[in-house]
């Protein structure tokens, strides 16, 4: 419930092929990137280390997404 205080912080990219959703707070991070183009594509990730929330274990650097394919990552 904290990420959707008034003092979290909210960032997205709705216009995009690839679009993302950051929201922190108490000094905890999601991320969200989903690629909605036709193709894979390469993203790369902010800095850090991230929990992959959906298939476990952690991801950093660049990440390929297929086509429709999204992922929600924590810090």
């Amino acid at each position: 419930p904290r990420f959707f205080d008034a003092d979290a912080s909210f960032t997205w990219t709705p216009s995009a092929a690839t679009k993302t959703i950051t929201c922190s707070v108490d000094g905890k991070t999601f991320h969200v990137v989903g690629n909605f183009a036709k193709a894979s594509v390469t993203y790369t990730l902010p800095a850090g280390q991230w929990q992959d929330y959906m298939n476990g274990g952690t991801r950093s650097g660049d990440v390929t997404l297929k086509q429709g394919e999204f992922l929600l990552l924590t810090k």
